[in-house]
Formats: C-alpha cells, sequence, structure tokens
C-alpha cells in the first residue's frame, strides 16, 4: 500500500490519517512522519484494509477531521464491516476559525486563556499549507489542525 498516495486522496475530502508513535500523532503526508509510521510496522492488514477500503467507500459518511485508523482496525467486527459509532470513536474535529478570528471547537467558541493556550501553539505547516497546534496532554503529544475561513494570527503591534 502507498499510505502517502491514499493518504493524499483522503486529504481532498478534508479527511486526515494520524498515527500514534511513542508520544507523537504522525501524519503520512510529512516525510519524517510517514518513515516514522513505517518504521514502528503498524501497518498490518486490517489497517490497510481500514485506509485502502472501508474509509474510501464511505466518505459521504465521514465528517471532515482527523482519523485513526489503526484503533479503529482493531476494534473492528470480524466481518469488518463500517461502524459509524467506532469511527467518531476515533475522530478529532478541526479547530474551526471564522471570518472574525474566533476560534470554535465542537459548536464551542473558545476564549481567554484557552484560546491563548491554543494561540500559543500554534504552528504552520507549509508543506500542507494547513495550521496546526499540538501540545501536551498527559503522557503524549495531542495534535490538530485548523479549518481557517481566516488566519488564526492577528497582528499585536509592528516593529519600526
Amino acid at each position: 500500500m502507498n499510505l502517502f498516495a491514499q493518504a493524499e486522496s483522503l486529504r481532498q475530502h478534508k479527511i486526515y490519517l494520524f498515527f500514534k508513535v511513542g508520544q507523537y500523532f504522525r501524519d503520512p503526508l510529512l516525510a519524517d512522519d510517514l518513515r516514522q509510521i513505517e518504521e514502528a510496522r503498524i501497518l498490518d492488514d486490517a489497517v490497510c484494509q481500514v485506509i485502502q477500503s472501508i474509509i474510501p467507500e464511505h466518505l459521504q459518511e465521514l465528517t471532515p477531521g482527523i482519523y485513526f485508523p489503526v484503533p479503529i482496525a482493531r476494534n473492528l467486527d470480524a466481518q469488518r464491516a463500517f461502524n459509524p459509532q467506532l469511527f467518531s470513536q476515533f475522530y478529532f474535529p478541526f479547530f474551526k476559525i471564522d471570518q472574525n478570528q474566533d476560534w470554535i471547537w465542537r459548536g464551542s467558541l473558545l476564549e481567554g486563556k484557552v484560546k491563548k493556550f491554543f494561540q500559543k501553539k500554534l504552528t504552520y505547516l507549509p508543506l500542507l499549507q494547513i495550521y496546526a497546534v499540538e501540545y501536551w496532554v498527559v503522557d503524549h503529544f495531542d495534535k490538530c489542525y485548523l479549518d481557517c475561513e481566516m488566519t488564526p494570527v492577528s497582528v499585536k503591534r509592528i516593529l519600526s
């Protein structure tokens, strides 16, 4: 299986695949991440089936965002049937940035300290042309992409 090509195909539908390798979530669209995913040897037949068949066959039923094929594959029933509830358990929505630069996650407006926390963790991935946040949670780094109608950053001052 060509994981990069499959991930690129899904990206056209705003579906991203993340794989936990060590303490980090890795995206196969990034060369170094792809290498680490392949070295981790987590792409068994069940995971490949989720990536190559099950997700593409059910794109219309999936919400744009990030999916985690390894736990999905480990939890599918013996018939390898699509299960929307299972997929929703291993899904992470994008942070949305609207035209007013409001940060919204799962329908809730992020404000104050929470918004500032995520803004401090903000990075831009030029290869994917997408913003991301990555931050430490208990025993690993969590990572999420942003769906932006407007840039998530604003200028505070200009130094001359």
